[in-house]
């Protein structure tokens, strides 16, 4: 047995049904309707497309680094604003020390 969608109202019903359960409309032995089990399974074909899903985390990680940069930047004026230039000469040397670090 296999699923059909019922050409008037979409619904899907059984291939051996004569008629569709939830509009009545009748549904004829030779009737070629799309089955929905197929269209489901090109969906997640098509989900599963490999080009697609690396753009998609491209993209993903892309907008995390602009949205770490932005607060970056936001909590860099809001020191500078508040404390004045020692803020942000302790945060570019907490920064460097960071990269120095990273170096050794």
């Amino acid at each position: 047995m296999a699923l059909i969608k019922c050409p008037e109202c979409g619904k899907e019903i059984s291939d051996k049904a004569a008629s569709c359960p939830n509009c009545g409309m009748p549904v004829e032995a030779g009737e070629t309707v799309e089955p929905a089990v197929e269209k489901k399974t090109a969906k997640k074909k098509a989900a599963a497309d490999p080009e697609k899903v690396a753009k998609s985390k491209k993209a993903g990680i892309l907008a995390g680094v602009g949205i770490l940069v932005c607060a970056f930047v936001l909590v860099l004026v809001q020191e500078f604003i508040i404390g004045g230039i020692f803020a942000v000469a302790g945060i570019l040397f907490i920064i460097d020390s960071l990269m120095g670090k990273a170096k050794k």
